[in-house]
């Protein structure tokens, strides 16, 4: 199997899965690809963000952060007075915005979008449309 190939097959499981992880673990799984760092040179998050195939692309970390926030502020709109949740929320909203300080500093594609709260549907519904 050819890295052009090997490269087609990636971009197009990771538009269905939106995830790298899932990506390398469908590569190992279905295709016997180990490791797609040692066949094409580059993690499968910098061949994706080089292939121009996304306008952007996120981190699992940051669209797992984004998901779990909207989940708990769903819940915490319900149960106001639940207090443990509202610490959790606290401490997931803080290591959400490290995250995506973290990708703004390094990509380019979210500099239009300001990190806060009331953003954060806009980043995950912007990520998820492509």
């Amino acid at each position: 199997m050819g890295t052009e190939e090997i490269g087609k097959i990636t971009i197009d499981t990771y538009r269905s899965t939106k995830s790298f992880a899932a990506t390398g673990l469908f590569l190992r799984d279905v295709h016997g690809i180990l490791s797609f760092k040692t066949s094409m040179g580059v993690s499968i998050k910098k061949y994706i963000q080089n292939s121009k195939s996304f306008p952007y692309v996120l981190s699992d970390s940051v669209v797992r952060g984004i998901a779990n926030y909207l989940k708990i502020k769903q819940h915490i709109k319900i149960n106001s007075r639940d207090t443990h949740n509202k610490r959790i929320m606290s401490l997931r909203t803080n290591k959400l915005f490290r995250d995506i300080n973290y990708e703004l500093r390094t990509n380019d594609y979210l500099k239009s979008v300001a990190p806060s709260e009331s953003n954060l549907e806009i980043i995950l519904n912007k990520y998820l449309a492509f």
